[in-house]
């Protein structure tokens, strides 16, 4: 419809809500494509919502392992946070750079972040505002060693989304609680993960979801692998970037020393790592080598 009014205004929030999907669908890439045309099509901030598109570009560039692009779509020129015309996004806005920041090691600009995420949610008393903050600053008390205060954090989250119907924030929130609490409560970290994974799974939120599988494996649960189609799994699933992780991973080199050689930071190349194992199915970087090397001799 918006591609036929020729509205660049439309086109521009028809490409932000396609983005938004696809990322929550798993296609990754396609959402930041979708992102990248609304915000070129973005015009002067002359509505409510203009500006609004960066911010599911920023979230899509950081899923893919690029928190640099990703922090680039929401501060300006002077390295100053662009403010989104709509004010109840602002926390969003504040965690995904908390994150980001995160990503790259930098946990002092992630505090800072978190900090001003809670400031604004705190401003306009809103209860998914304030979900996103609690789970920014959760992110950092985890990063910071302090479990169990992120798992209360993460906790207060999921209860101000689930309050506001909010399904998948609330959701992500109880993935981010069962990481903190499976430093000290394997069960219930278990049973949030279980509980998440079913929710994301029955509102079709693939990323989110496969987020949650990777976490109860790693506590040892057996999950069903998602069917998948040709492309999307396996060898020929890997992107480009994840091609040159692995084949770094099968010379025998750690993440450190792949983050090095690719100029990432060891946080972007670990989610690399684990989100290869996912597409091929295994549980160890051995086993990944061994796929990876089966694969290639076949197109040798």
């Amino acid at each position: 419809a918006a591609l036929l009014s020729e509205n660049v205004r439309l086109l521009s929030w028809a490409m932000r809500l396609r983005c938004t999907v696809a990322m929550l669908t798993g296609d990754l890439y396609g959402a930041v494509r979708f992102g990248e045309r609304g915000v070129s099509t973005e015009i002067v901030p002359s509505s409510l919502l203009a500006g609004a598109a960066s911010a599911p570009l920023a979230d899509a560039l950081l899923e893919i392992g690029e928190p640099e692009r990703c922090i680039e779509q929401l501060l300006d020129s002077d390295g100053d946070v662009r403010p989104p015309s709509f004010p109840p996004f602002e926390a969003r806005g504040y965690e995904v750079l908390c994150r980001a920041e995160l990503s790259l090691g930098n946990l002092d600009r992630a505090k800072q972040f978190a900090r001003h995420a809670d400031e604004a949610a705190q401003v306009r008393k809103l209860k998914l505002p304030l979900a996103q903050a609690h789970r920014a600053r959760a992110e950092v008390l985890l990063e910071d060693n302090r479990p169990e205060d992120a798992a209360k954090l993460a906790l207060a989250s999921i209860a101000s989304a689930e309050q506001v119907g909010a399904v998948i924030d609330a959701a992500r929130s109880r993935v981010l609680a069962a990481r903190a609490l499976a430093t000290f409560d394997r069960e219930r970290a278990i049973a949030e993960l279980q509980r998440a994974h079913t929710e994301l799974a029955g509102c079709g939120a693939v990323h989110y979801c496969d987020q949650a599988a990777r976490e109860l494996r790693k506590l040892g649960k057996v999950v069903a692998r998602r069917a998948t189609d040709g492309e999307n799994s396996g060898v020929a699933g890997l992107t480009r970037r994840e091609r040159e992780v692995i084949e770094l991973v099968a010379a025998g080199q750690t993440n450190r020393e792949i983050a090095g050689q690719l100029f990432l930071s060891v946080r972007t190349v670990d989610r690399h790592v684990s989100r290869i194992l996912e597409k091929l199915g295994v549980a160890s970087r051995a086993a990944a080598t061994s796929e990876f090397e089966r694969a290639r001799s076949k197109q040798n």
